[in-house]
């Protein structure tokens, strides 16, 4: 399952989604896609769980502050 943040701050880093996920196991790979502008960076978590479980986490991740941004989270029925 894939998992996508939006509203990432510039230079947001693999790390600190890592981080941002309070230290998951399932996680297989983080992407991220980096722009110059903050409401473009986007990251994509490919996550070995069911569509219930990333919903989930989507929803735990969802408007929480990271970075002193608002992030925006949700769990993906298509990969990207």
């Amino acid at each position: 399952m894939f998992i996508q943040i939006q509203n990432l701050p510039v230079g947001t880093t693999v790390e600190e989604i890592f981080e941002l996920l309070s230290g998951l196991t399932m996680v297989d790979h983080i992407t991220i896609a980096d722009s110059d502008i903050p409401e473009h960076v986007v990251a994509w978590i490919c996550i070995g769980c069911s569509q219930t479980g990333a919903n989930a986490i989507a929803s735990k991740l969802d408007g929480r502050m990271f970075n002193g941004r608002h992030v925006s989270s949700y769990a993906s029925l298509f990969l990207h």
